[in-house]
């Protein structure tokens, strides 16, 4: 599990656990791998979910997520 939070510096990156996925085909790039961040919320959890989204996380059910493919930025 990382605790890596990029510049997120409001929220105390100890209280959320994330994850990084195995490569796996790109939704975006044809024959291409990607990688991604990935945290599970609970449904209390509005305000970390909220600065999550507004630094560029996606919001799948209880999973955030955000590409971290060591090719893109």
């Amino acid at each position: 599990a990382l605790y890596f939070c990029g510049n997120l510096a409001p929220i105390n990156c100890k209280m959320i656990r994330f994850v990084q996925t195995q490569p796996m085909p790109c939704a975006y790039l044809e024959n291409q791998q990607e990688e991604r961040l990935v945290t599970f919320l609970k449904p209390k959890d509005v305000i970390n979910a909220s600065r999550l989204i507004s630094a560029g996380y996606r919001r799948s059910m209880d999973m955030l997520y955000r590409p971290a493919c060591k090719m893109c930025n």
